[in-house]
C-alpha cells in the first residue's frame, strides 16, 4: 500500500521553510556584521595603541629638558600628558612623586578631568578634511554641536563630537568617525571603525 502526504500538510510546511531561511539569512548578516566590527576594533586598538607609544616616545624629550631647565609649568602639562596616555610611566610617575602631586594627577587622569584641555582646544574650531576626491570642512560648535561641509552640501550637515580620550575625539554624522590629535590638536587622522578602522585621511585645524 502506498501512502501520500495530504497536499495541506506540504503546504503548511512551506511557511515554516520559508521562516527558517530567512532566519538564516539574517543570523548571517547579524554574524558577519559583528566579525566586521570585532576586526575593526582589534585594528583600531592596534592603531590607537602604537599612535599612543609614538606621541609618549615624542613627548618624553620635551619633558625631561623642561625638567632639566627648571621650566616647571612645562614639565608638569608635558608629564601630565605623558602620564594621560600612560599611567604607568615611570618616568612621570618619578617627577610628580616629587613633588608630591603623583595620586593628583593619577585621580584627574582617571575621572576624565585631564581631557578638558582637549575640549578647550576644539571648542569652535574649524576643521578642512579632504579623503579621496571629496573636500570636508566641519565647525566644533561649543555645545558639542558640529557642522559638516562638502563642496555638494553648501547647507551643512548636522551632528555631534565629544571627547574619548586625552587626544580623541568621537565625531559622528550618518556615521561613525574617530579623530586622533597630535599634540598641539593642530591635526588629527580620522578613522572609521564601521570601515575595518580604515584612515579616512588627516585633517587640519584653519583657524585658530
Amino acid at each position: 500500500m502506498r501512502f501520500s502526504i495530504p497536499a495541506f500538510v506540504m503546504l503548511m510546511a512551506i511557511p515554516c521553510f520559508a521562516a527558517n531561511t530567512v532566519g538564516d539569512a539574517v543570523q548571517e548578516i547579524m554574524e558577519s556584521h559583528r566579525q566586521r566590527m570585532n576586526r575593526a576594533r582589534e585594528q583600531f586598538n592596534r592603531q590607537a595603541n602604537s599612535s599612543k607609544k609614538s606621541a609618549i616616545l615624542k613627548l618624553v624629550p620635551f619633558a625631561t629638558a623642561a625638567s632639566r631647565k627648571g621650566d616647571a609649568a612645562t614639565a608638569t602639562r608635558v608629564w601630565g600628558d605623558v602620564l594621560s596616555l600612560d599611567d604607568h610611566n615611570s618616568a612621570a610617575r618619578s617627577y610628580f612623586s616629587a613633588i608630591g602631586r603623583l595620586d593628583e594627577i593619577l585621580n584627574e587622569t582617571k575621572s576624565g578631568t585631564y581631557d578638558d584641555r582637549l575640549d578647550s582646544k576644539l571648542r569652535n574650531t574649524k576643521w578642512k578634511w579632504p579623503y579621496k576626491s571629496t573636500h570636508y570642512m566641519f565647525h566644533l560648535l561649543a555645545n558639542r554641536n558640529a557642522v559638516l561641509y562638502t563642496s555638494s552640501n553648501a547647507k551643512g550637515i548636522e551632528g555631534t563630537w565629544e571627547i574619548a580620550g586625552p587626544q580623541t575625539m568621537i565625531l559622528r554624522f550618518s556615521g561613525t568617525y574617530t579623530m586622533v590629535f597630535n599634540d598641539s590638536a593642530t591635526q588629527f587622522k580620522c578613522y572609521a571603525p564601521s570601515d575595518n578602522g580604515q584612515n579616512h585621511g588627516i585633517g587640519t585645524l584653519i583657524n585658530l
